[in-house]
């Protein structure tokens, strides 16, 4: 019951931010760019309906995890899981903050798709859901938060941080003022998602490499699927074939 109301309030921000594309669109007088908006905000909605569905039958069919191994290896770069947790604990304003920033990822994603219909990204997103989703199913892992908790049934997404490769992404693909605000955002996200023990620091580590492949397919892979054109048979005129000597 506490997973399943974990996972309705996460989706709160998600469906904020496809209103904001919507009502954004409204305003627009290009009639292609509200086009784009409507698509975008279809494909958020059809994106997050499909991971959460497979996160779900993940987390009832997968019961085991990794989060042991990942809750050691963060104690051996001396990032005690439960000494994070006991200090957000005592601090309550800073926990309410980070919590703030790791949930309104979808607005900020929302705000830079609004400003520059950027279309990488927007693959770049897509890729980044569908292969978290995949590498979660290899590496299992609920976060030191739920792990403690023993919430074993909570949602599978860890490594890599899908969150973090999407901050990463709006850094790497922005192209106006937004720029420098986004990798700020960027870097209070990997902060938040440590100290409200979503994630451990390994997840954020494999998310750097995860977020350049993601970006390099996302910027190639019209090219990659694109098939050469094909070549017409070269016809031989008659002026080509070799004259006979009498």
């Amino acid at each position: 019951m506490i997973v399943a109301a974990f996972i309705a309030a996460l989706l709160v921000p998600w469906v904020f931010a496809v209103v904001i594309i919507l009502i954004a669109s409204r305003f627009r007088r290009d009639r292609a760019k509200r086009r784009q908006d409507f698509l975008t905000a279809v494909g958020l909605t059809v994106l997050m309906g499909f991971t959460t569905t497979l996160n779900m039958w993940m987390a009832q069919h997968i019961p085991h995890t990794i989060d042991a191994r990942l809750w050691h290896w963060d104690e051996t770069v001396r990032l005690d899981p439960l000494a994070v947790i006991y200090f957000m604990e005592s601090h309550e304003g800073l926990w309410n903050f980070m919590q703030v920033v790791y949930y309104s990822l979808p607005i900020v994603m929302a705000v830079a798709w609004i400003k520059e219909q950027n279309f990488t990204l927007r693959r770049a997103v897509a890729i980044a859901g569908i292969g978290g989703w995949i590498f979660s199913a290899i590496f299992p892992a609920v976060g030191p938060h739920w792990y403690l908790d023993g919430y074993s049934a909570a949602t599978r997404h860890c490594i890599p941080s899908v969150e973090w490769t999407w901050a990463l992404l709006l850094g790497l693909n922005a192209r106006s003022r937004l720029r420098i605000p986004l990798w700020i955002y960027a870097a209070l996200l990997a902060i938040a998602s440590i100290l409200i023990s979503e994630h451990y620091l390994i997840d954020l580590m494999l998310a750097v490499p995860y977020s350049i492949a993601v970006q390099f397919l996302a910027k190639h892979c019209s090219e990659l699927v694109r098939t050469p054109p094909r070549q017409k048979p070269h016809l031989i005129a008659p002026s080509e074939f070799p004259s006979r000597r009498a």
